[in-house]
């Protein structure tokens, strides 16, 4: 074969693996031209070290090169802040980016997220946006889902979701409504007074004790409060009463002695308010005290009393 200059030789429009390419082995020693295959070139050598690149000064406002599927054309991504790429474990990583991470147009129609657990899967992510402040925007339909959950949103609507049963809040005028299997519950906003429940029920929270001269009862734990077996006759009932309650406040007291009638005395935290106060049980037999509360005299108002016949 005559010598032929390489400028000279016919172009190659594209290359295959076992394409050869001259190269000069020890061109600072021993010199030898040698051929080697386009496969060998890139497969061993053709890295970051080989071509003396270095790490990027300016990443946020660098970019890589990727491949438009629907273009067919080479475009631009821009890196952002944050992001880590290491070619030994060939790796692309993000950590603390100050700009927003969405699935980026220029990726063609999939727009996906790439899953890490080696299965090659990719999440669909053309709805997804997490913003500077760590928030997750999934769109208007989005679906948050786990082993025992799933979240998801439409229109006024968050519904949770498992295995028992769903819970769906509803946004409307006022505040929100919780829906579940056993019932609904309105709640308001703050500041209304126009609250509707359906069908829900409100149980009351309940005290007791076995016998006490002063009976603690704190009113902004309990609605009702029973005494046992009384052993010994109530000196108080405002020794130990403590809370702050609201007027209308109600509060249901019940008592029954161990066999041995009991004194009861009520003290200045109770007041009569179209009922006398009852100042003793009757052996062995309930005694049932209703009251309310008045924030003008700041009592609780006694309204009914039963008694056990």
């Amino acid at each position: 074969m005559a010598d032929t200059k390489i400028s000279a030789l016919t172009a190659l429009a594209s290359a295959s693996s076992d394409d050869l390419i001259p190269i000069v082995d020890d061109p600072g020693g021993t010199p030898v031209t040698k051929k080697i295959t386009v496969a060998n070139l890139i497969g061993g050598k053709l890295d970051s070290s080989f071509l003396g690149i270095g790490s990027l000064t300016d990443p946020n406002a660098d970019a890589l090169l990727g491949w438009d599927d629907t273009d067919g054309a080479l475009k631009n991504i821009t890196i952002g802040s944050g992001l880590t790429y290491t070619h030994a474990s060939h790796t692309l990583s993000a950590s603390a980016g100050s700009g927003d991470v969405t699935a980026a147009s220029n990726f063609g129609t999939d727009n996906v997220l790439i899953r890490s657990d080696g299965t090659g899967k990719g999440v669909q992510a053309s709805n997804i946006v997490v913003g500077d402040d760590d928030s997750i925007d999934m769109g208007v339909n989005g679906i948050l889902s786990g082993a025992k959950f799933q979240v998801s949103g439409g229109g006024n609507q968050v519904e949770l979701e498992d295995s028992v049963s769903d819970l769906t809040i509803t946004a409307v005028a006022n505040g929100i409504n919780l829906v579940t299997a056993g019932g609904s519950l309105g709640v308001d906003a703050v500041g209304t007074t126009n609250a509707t429940r359906i069908n829900s029920r409100i149980v009351p929270r309940v005290g007791t004790t076995t016998s006490s001269a002063t009976p603690s009862i704190n009113t902004d734990a309990v609605d009702a409060y029973s005494i046992t077996a009384l052993a010994a006759a109530i000196t108080s009932f405002t020794t130990n009463l403590s809370g702050t309650p609201n007027d209308f406040d109600r509060l249901l007291i019940r008592i029954k002695d161990n066999g041995t009638a009991r004194a009861i005395t009520w003290g200045s935290s109770f007041e009569a308010k179209g009922v006398a106060l009852p100042t003793t049980t009757v052996i062995s037999k309930v005694l049932t005290v209703g009251f309310i509360y008045d924030s003008v005299t700041a009592k609780w108002g006694c309204v009914a009393v039963a008694q056990e016949a």
